[in-house]
């Protein structure tokens, strides 16, 4: 810890997360598989999940998600529509949810497979110790809870505060039970399938697998 008189703007949370959830789509405008970037996607899968307990606004994601969407196309040169990374983003979120163990896999490319192989080396970068294959499975339900919210103009302010409104084990935590975990993600993906039922279209645009 240090003083200066040097005056810096920072981040609002919201706008991080923003940001951040733009790398978790591995087949549109995210870190691709393949890469030897497991472990970094799964650190912002974690940030994520971690700036959401500060309570940001969902506008304030809202609006940095889309406007760090558009620079992404503009970079790469694609013209990705934000239901595109959000459901890119779902398919890499969900496919943790039903193994209780991380799965033992061959080396397939899969995007699965990255985050079982990436657990162990990002939780080792950790000042806490204990980070879960569980923890992670609740921090990638709140990532896609989160990434639905903001790509969608359906869902308010009330209901997007209302799913994070109840807190969850921390992670790590060894009082943190299965049934307690298995609680949270139920009612995460509840929220999200409801949402995703009643969400708007985001446009026309390129398809994601291109």
């Amino acid at each position: 810890l240090f003083s200066s008189d040097v005056g810096v703007d920072v981040p609002l949370p919201g706008s991080i997360i923003g940001d951040k959830l733009l790398t978790l789509g591995p087949r549109t405008l995210g870190i691709p598989v393949g890469k030897g970037k497991a472990a970094q996607r799964l650190k912002h899968v974690f940030d994520v999940s971690r700036l959401l307990e500060l309570h940001p606004p969902l506008g304030e994601i809202r609006d940095s998600f889309r406007k760090c969407l558009t620079f992404e196309n503009n970079l790469q040169g694609r013209t990705i529509p934000p239901d595109a990374v959000v459901r890119d983003t779902l398919a890499s979120c969900r496919s943790v949810i039903d193994h209780t163990e991380p799965p033992v896999m061959p080396r397939n490319g899969s995007v699965l497979e990255e985050h079982c192989s990436g657990l162990a080396p990002f939780a080792d970068h950790l000042f806490k110790k204990g980070y879960s294959w569980a923890d992670l499975q609740i921090d990638m339900a709140r990532a896609a809870c989160c990434i639905v919210a903001a790509g969608s103009d359906s869902v308010s302010r009330e209901q997007f505060a209302r799913a994070f409104a109840d807190g969850d084990a921390p992670p790590g935590d060894p009082d943190g039970s299965s049934s307690s975990n298995d609680r949270s993600l139920r009612r995460y993906w509840d929220y999200i399938d409801s949402w995703m039922e009643g969400a708007a279209p985001a446009g026309d645009g390129e398809d994601a697998s291109t």
